[in-house]
């Protein structure tokens, strides 16, 4: 199933050929994410010293690095922003939603709502002609666009205050039977935020126009969701997702 680029990922994939590519291209993502940082100015924060401030200045530094990573989105791609702002706004309320059932309450949901806002940082460093094609990418370019969530883990990671949600951004695209990427992570291998995020990234991506297709309808979305129960996604929380979105459409 190729309905959206990142969220849905044929099944013929090899993971152990992903891997092997992820391995050997760990350094350049390390190398690309401290440009990003140093042009942004942040390779001046001494994230040690940092580590043992007081907690309203780790907050702080981190809400104005949560900024600049937001500002950084937009002037990269609108598409992009506008995406990762719904996606934010829906597990928002998703959150919400499953904590009314006392439900969720092992999640930090603020750490699940940054994650969820920033788990496409990492396209900043994928080139504009690859997110905007509008024609099925080559093997290459395809290889190209999944290092984004690598780059945005790279990011991020060690950043006092936020790099908690790291881990959802680098796995956003792991899948269930173990087929996604960058690692090839499998069911329960996989941070829950992660899997909440996957969910929540896919049914906007089906749902809204992209440079290859145009938007299709909610019920189209939530046939395909249902569809990936326990393959592409946690058979538990596309239950939920789909009890959710009923609840908001009754």
């Amino acid at each position: 199933m190729t309905l959206h680029r990142g969220s849905f990922i044929s099944r013929d994939t090899r993971c152990d050929s992903k891997n092997k590519t992820h391995k050997r291209n760990v350094s350049g993502y390390w190398l690309l994410a401290r440009v990003i940082q140093t042009s942004l100015g942040w390779c001046s924060v001494d994230t040690e010293k940092l580590k043992s401030s007081p907690l309203h200045i780790v907050r702080e530094k981190s809400f104005d690095l949560v900024q600049n990573l937001v500002q950084l989105i937009s002037l990269k791609d609108k598409n992009t922003l506008e995406h990762s702002n719904r996606v934010y706004a829906l597990t928002r309320e998703w959150a919400t939603y499953m904590r009314s059932k006392w439900q969720w309450i092992d999640i930090d949901v603020s750490a699940l709502e940054l994650a969820a806002l920033l788990h496409d940082v990492g396209k900043v460093g994928v080139l504009d002609e690859v997110l905007s094609k509008p024609d099925a990418l080559s093997k290459v370019e395809r290889d190209h666009l999944e290092q984004h969530s690598e780059i945005g883990y790279q990011l991020i990671r060690d950043f006092p205050g936020i790099s908690d949600i790291s881990l959802g951004v680098r796995h956003h695209h792991e899948r269930w039977d173990g087929r996604g990427y960058p690692l090839g992570l499998k069911a329960t291998q996989i941070p829950k935020i992660a899997l909440i995020i996957a969910i929540v990234d896919a049914y906007d991506a089906i749902t809204s126009d992209r440079p290859y297709r145009q938007a299709r309808s909610h019920e189209v979305a939530m046939q395909e969701i249902e569809k990936e129960a326990g393959r592409q996604f946690s058979a538990e929380l596309t239950k939920d997702f789909l009890n959710f979105m009923h609840s908001q459409n009754t």
